[in-house]
């Protein structure tokens, strides 16, 4: 494998960027770039950086919880990652909430504004088959249905 100059920046922070033998022969837009961790300390460095994201934490437990040895060597790291984990699981449960409340909510407003149109539908039917001049229900059926919807 070849490592790429400095001139050529590296994908992660504290990773080497290594060309693949196999890219030497390839086309300069469909080369094979892989990316090598510096070290294990590095990798360590950069997963404990990233542990508040979910998908980072949820890793790091399974592999620590795989791996007792491990475990014992990142007990920090492992518990860190857990409180992300349940962080992660509150607020879905908080938005879960917040979504079963919404939908309770906008049923009545919903339940509220058929009952509204009902009655307007009513009212308008009503005026519009009394017996009076055709000018005048129209009238009645606008002033009803202005009334109704504020």
């Amino acid at each position: 494998m070849i490592t790429k100059s400095e001139s050529q920046p590296a994908g992660i922070a504290g990773l080497d960027v290594v060309e693949s033998d196999n890219a030497k022969t390839a086309t300069a837009a469909a080369k094979a770039v892989v990316v090598k961790p510096a070290s294990e300390a590095d990798l360590w460095i950069e997963l404990q950086a990233q542990i508040d994201e979910f998908a980072v934490a949820k890793s790091i437990c399974d592999f620590l919880e795989a791996s007792p040895e491990e475990l014992k060597r990142h007990t920090a790291l492992y518990v860190r990652a857990k409180v992300t984990l349940k962080r992660g699981q509150i607020a879905y449960a908080e938005a879960q909430q917040a979504v079963a409340t919404a939908r309770k909510s906008s049923s009545g407003v919903l339940a509220g504004l058929d009952r509204t149109l009902k009655r307007l539908d009513a009212a308008v039917t009503d005026v519009m088959l009394s017996p009076m001049p055709l000018g005048t229900a129209i009238l009645i059926a606008v002033v009803v249905a202005m009334f109704w919807l504020h």
